[in-house]
């Protein structure tokens, strides 16, 4: 049945999915009307027409009008901000470049350049330096620059040499010079050396002068004496000091230059005389200048510690800690270890400060000895690698009760880069000493003195002094606690370099000790091992392997013999894999693997029953060590 006609006319849209007339109703919802206000008040509003309907076409008109618009509109936009984009880029052109800036301060500044004394001259010698220490210039013509450029400064050297520039101009003259030339430059520098040590540019002069000038390096020493307590405070001189004290001194000059802070009497009585150490000075007066001379050497130090790094680290200074601890047992230490504790790791780059170290872990308290640990934290595995810091990093280990904050502190830095620690000749040493603390093999005589127990002195009730070992747990309970927490790390990691640690002369050390002392399941670290063992006796590569097979060295065989001799398990495991015997008896630098087996009661039947075929073989052989393996066989 056809439904009413649409209002003005036309055919009757066909139905769709979107669209579907709805039987009329009092349940069915309201029609959407226009909001526009209806002209004829006397016709019912109009229904709003859905879009995309095909007598609905006002709204597709709208929309493109309302497109074009928009083009219009940012068309215009875009025109706009064009226009903007070249007025901002004329108004950046405009601007001054920060070339042009300088160039124009520059200028502003030139007739105060110009008006300072010795302007001409040291632009001129600035020209000439250019060509001299040129790298590609022909000697010939640098000495000819140079002979010009000498006369240039003659006598306006001491006036210049304190300018940044000019400086740079004289220690080339020195650098390149001939030596007549050096002397000239040094007579005219002589009478205000020890000023221009303190200068901020010249202390680069004084330095170049010790060392291009080595007749006059005792003149120039000696011409400091009296001044070295001052320069060894002041920031600028201190590296010169340093200079003189480790590179240039003897060692009568180094005992002088001390003597200066032991106060003026002392200097002036030994100056000349036989060099003396503090303690042997100190023998020789009575108890009232005993007791002067150590305030004196305190005071001086003192001033210098409170400063801190880098005044601190002079090997001078060392020096003088480690007399001043040695001799001064009870009043002043735990002063100098407040100033100290803080900044203990710019001591142990030297020997004497790497022993001041140890002293001052060895008498601080539980509370001392967390600043110090907190001081240098950061920095535990470059003091691990130091040829005499590490011995402090030992002491730490050896003395701390806090085994937490050992673990947190030490052993996490440690953990982080096992293979630097274990392929590095010292810094293996903290890794051993937990391992095998005090063995003789890897630690020094002199070492070992230095780990003794520390001791510190306490005053009972009726006065006595007596000495007490500073710390509450025994070393075997520390050691243990920190073994346990290293333990699980050490297995994991030479677990996954056996071939290589077997190979290096240090890390061998550490794989053989992880072996035989460190806690924990070792029968992934033994599997490994023994696999590597069996691959090298019988010449076999293995495919993952991509460096060329190094062969069964003497050094391995004895790392191998130690592992067998000290663990059971590793020589009951190598005496089950072992497949063909005969390989590990053609030789004596083998077969001394299979003796060890024998002497170890855990592998001994195991191997027996494995040799017994071969007897005749072991008979026949001339080898000294496969000899004694006959013997044993029968």
């Amino acid at each position: 049945m056809a439904g009413p006609p649409k209002r003005g006319g036309g055919a009757k849209p066909s139905p769709s999915k979107s669209f579907k007339p709805k039987p009329k109703s009092d349940a069915s919802p309201k029609k959407k009307f226009d909001n526009k206000p209806n002209r004829d008040q006397g016709k019912k509003p109009q229904a709003v027409k859905r879009e995309g309907s095909k007598d609905n076409k006002k709204p597709f008109t709208d929309n493109k009008k309302f497109a074009d618009k928009k083009f219009t509109d940012n068309k215009k936009s875009f025109t706009d901000n064009k226009k903007s984009f070249t007025d901002n880029k004329k108004s950046f052109t405009d601007k001054k470049r920060p070339r042009e800036e300088e160039d124009e301060a520059k200028q502003q500044f030139q007739p105060r350049k110009v008006s300072k004394p010795n302007y001409e001259m040291v632009t001129q010698s600035k020209f000439l330096w250019e060509k001299v220490r040129a790298q590609s210039m022909d000697e010939k013509e640098r000495q000819t620059h140079l002979i010009e450029l000498i006369e240039l400064i003659r006598g306006k050297i001491p006036e210049i040499v304190e300018k940044h520039d000019a400086s740079r101009v004289v220690q080339t003259c020195i650098k390149y010079g001939t030596e007549s030339q050096r002397e000239e430059i040094f007579l005219e520098l002589k009478p205000r050396l020890v000023e221009f040590c303190k200068s901020q540019f010249g202390h680069f002069l004084v330095a170049k002068l010790l060392k291009y000038i080595p007749k006059q390096r005792s003149t120039i020493i000696n011409m400091f004496k009296g001044s070295f307590k001052i320069l060894l405070k002041h920031k600028a001189a201190y590296g010169v000091v340093e200079s003189m004290y480790c590179q240039y001194a003897t060692n009568k000059q180094k005992k002088e230059m001390m003597y200066e802070f032991f106060g003026s009497q002392v200097a002036i009585q030994n100056t000349g005389a036989t060099p003396k150490t503090l303690t042997q000075i100190l023998g020789e007066v009575n108890d009232a200048q005993k007791t002067i001379v150590l305030n004196n050497l305190r005071d001086n130090l003192k001033k210098i510690t409170e400063k801190g790094a880098p005044l601190v680290r002079n090997t001078m200074v060392h020096a003088l800690l480690l007399e001043y601890f040695k001799n001064d047992l009870f009043s002043g230490q735990e002063e100098m270890l407040s100033n100290m504790k803080e900044t203990l790791i710019e001591y142990v780059h030297t020997k004497e400060g790497a022993k001041v170290g140890v002293h001052c872990v060895s008498i601080a308290n539980a509370k001392d000895r967390k600043v110090i640990i907190k001081g240098m934290k950061g920095y535990m595995i470059q003091a691990a690698k130091e040829q005499y810091g590490h011995v402090v990093l030992l002491r730490i280990l050896d003395v701390v009760d806090d085994s937490i904050l050992v673990e947190k502190s030490i052993l996490f830095e440690l953990t982080k880069d096992l293979r630097d620690l274990s392929f590095h000749p010292y810094g293996r040493m903290a890794l051993l000493f937990i391992l095998s603390p005090r063995k003789p093999a890897y630690f020094s005589p002199a070492t070992l003195e230095l780990l003794q127990p520390p001791t510190v002195p306490q005053v009972d009730e009726t006065g006595q002094v007596t000495m007490i070992t500073n710390y509450k747990k025994t070393p075997e309970t520390r050691r243990d606690a920190l073994l346990s927490k290293l333990s699980p790390h050490l297995l994991r990691f030479c677990t996954d370099n056996v071939r290589d640690m077997l190979y290096d002369e240090f890390a061998r050390s550490v794989l053989l000790e992880t072996l035989v002392n460190a806690e924990g399941d070792k029968e992934g670290l033994i599997k490994v091992l023994v696999q590597r063992a069996i691959t090298l006796v019988g010449r076999e590569k293995n495919e993952d392997d991509e460096k060329k097979e190094e062969g069964l060295s003497p050094s391995v065989v004895n790392v191998l013999k130690s592992c067998i001799k000290n663990n059971n398990d590793f020589a009951s495991t190598l005496a089950d894999s072992i497949e063909e015997v005969e390989d590990w008896i053609g030789e004596d630098s083998v077969a001394i693997l299979i003796l060890c087996l024998l002497d170890n009661p855990s592998s001994q039947a195991k191997i027996q029953k494995k040799l017994k075929p071969h007897a005749k073989k072991l008979n026949k052989s001339e080898g000294k060590i496969i000899a004694l393996i006959s013997e044993k066989m029968k």
